[in-house]
C-alpha cells in the first residue's frame, strides 16, 4: 500500500463513527506500523536510533512511526491517554538514559519526550481576530 493510500485509510478510520475508540486505536496503530515498515524497508530512510525508539514505543502504543524527513528526526506514537506517562518513562529509561546509546544530550530531556493530543492541524489565522505577541 502506498503512503498516500495509508493517509486516506487513516482519515477513513478516524471519521468512521461506527468503530469503537479501542478498535480505532488498533486500526490506526496498524497503519502507523505499516508506514514505519515501509520507511525502513522500501524507502530505506529510517535509522537504527529511530528503529530502537519505535520498538520501545510499540511495547505500549497501538503503533508508532517516524515523522519528519527521515534518517533521524523524531517518532510519534499513538497511545491511550492513561498510558502516556508509562510510555514516556520507558522511552527515558530504555533509550535516553541507557548509556549504551552514547547520547550527548545534557539538557532537559522533557524537551524531547512529551505527550500531546490531536488537534485540527494547520489553518489560516486572520490577524484581525488574533493577537500576535
Amino acid at each position: 500500500m502506498s503512503e498516500a493510500q495509508r493517509v486516506e485509510k487513516f482519515v477513513q478510520v478516524v471519521e468512521d463513527s461506527t468503530i469503537t475508540d479501542e478498535e480505532k486505536g488498533k486500526l490506526l496503530g496498524k497503519i502507523m506500523n505499516e508506514s514505519q515498515k515501509s520507511c525502513e524497508e522500501l524507502y530505506d530512510n529510517s535509522s537504527e536510533e529511530i528503529n530502537k525508539l519505535i520498538k520501545i514505543c510499540n511495547q505500549i502504543a497501538y503503533g508508532s512511526k517516524m515523522s519528519g524527513w527521515g534518517w533521524g528526526g523524531c517518532c510519534i506514537a499513538l497511545v491511550k491517554e492513561e498510558d502516556c506517562e508509562k510510555l514516556i518513562d520507558n522511552i527515558m529509561n530504555e533509550y535516553y538514559l541507557d548509556k549504551a546509546n552514547h547520547l550527548a544530550i545534557t539538557d532537559d530531556l522533557k524537551m524531547y519526550v512529551f505527550s500531546s493530543k490531536p488537534g485540527l492541524g494547520a489553518g489560516i489565522l486572520d490577524p484581525q481576530y488574533e493577537f500576535w505577541y
